[in-house]
């Protein structure tokens, strides 16, 4: 079955890439399935499926074990990468801790809370923390939305 021009590529599922870096790593199996905790009957399908949608054995029976073919090396190093982005995504951050932060909020506010508001978030950020920066944005035609696109929080 071939793809339509322009549509994206499949996506490999996570847990076949899991998979193939324990594979990887232990050269067996049985020893992948051990440490995936799973059956190694599930762990032999999902490598036939992962070679099936590579088009490649990725390992081969060797003297000490499962060997990696050559796209299993070429493969191991991305493989690993977007197995660490993945990680970062799920990872949950520390406590928020003002006074060892380097960081600029921006707000957006009506005219009238610059003046009653906006000192007082001042004076608690010049307290908590010397990294803390605030940019006050005036809040045009009624809405913020204007100002995030002329000021976007990345820059």
């Amino acid at each position: 079955m071939s793809r339509i021009s322009g549509a994206p590529a499949p996506l490999l599922d996570v847990k076949l890439l899991q998979m193939f870096d324990a594979l990887y790593r232990v050269r067996s199996v049985s020893r992948a399935a051990d440490v995936l905790g799973l059956a190694q009957p599930t762990t032999s399908l999902w490598l036939g499926r992962l070679r099936r949608e590579l088009g490649d054995a990725l390992f081969v029976r060797g003297a000490n074990g499962l060997e990696p073919t050559p796209r299993a090396d070429e493969l191991i190093g991305p493989t690993r990468a977007a197995l660490a982005m993945l990680e970062r995504l799920t990872e949950r951050g520390g406590d928020f801790e003002p006074d060892k932060a380097d960081r600029r909020f921006r707000i957006c506010m009506f005219d009238s809370s610059h003046i009653t508001l906006l000192p007082r978030i001042l004076r608690r950020l010049r307290a908590e923390g010397a990294g803390l920066r605030v940019d006050a944005l005036p809040r045009p035609g009624g809405g913020c939305g204007r100002a995030r696109r002329i000021w976007p929080s990345g820059s």
